[in-house]
């Protein structure tokens, strides 16, 4: 039958860590904000492709609009502008260049507090608190663009005579 048992340390600690509690909690906020990171990216990687998919499209149109071409560029600049901000230079990144602080390294950061045997430190619960503030600022900005961008270029689009484009 079941057998109670209690599990202790072996060795204390040299430096107090965080409570048991404390780094279950600490682990929801990660997962939580992993999941929003995740939800986000290929939301974005979504629209980059419908954006390349629209440049395309217009390239094949009857009738394009002058300035079309320029808005379609500049929505593309506006969507690496926030991968930028979520991933950092991609650039920079391959060669292992250093980059400024992005969402993803904060969150790499905030990572690392659940690998070690003493549980986040402070420096962990800011990085994630950091990532965590600058996701939602993404998020609101890649709905603006979906609400307030797209449905134009979109439109423009279609007035073009430009074929269609997969939805999926």
């Amino acid at each position: 039958g079941p057998i109670t048992f209690t599990v202790v340390p072996l060795k204390d600690k040299a430096v107090e860590g965080a409570s048991p509690e404390e780094i279950i909690a600490f682990r929801g906020e990660v997962e939580a904000l992993q999941s929003r990171v995740a939800l986000f990216s290929s939301g974005l990687d979504a629209q980059m492709d419908k954006v390349a998919a629209m440049q395309m499209a217009l390239t094949r149109a009857e009738n394009p609009a002058g300035g079309l071409a320029a808005s379609l560029h500049e929505a593309r600049n506006t969507l690496l502008a926030l991968e930028m901000q979520l991933r950092g230079y991609k650039s920079k990144r391959e060669p292992g260049e250093r980059n400024a602080p992005s969402v993803q390294s904060h969150m790499f950061v905030g990572f690392s507090g659940l690998r070690n045997t003493y549980g986040p430190t402070e420096l962990h619960r800011a990085s994630i608190a950091i990532a965590t503030a600058e996701i939602g600022t993404l998020e609101a900005a890649l709905g603006t663009y979906a609400d307030d961008v797209l449905p134009g270029l979109e439109a423009a689009l279609a007035t073009s005579g430009a074929p269609l484009i997969d939805q999926n």
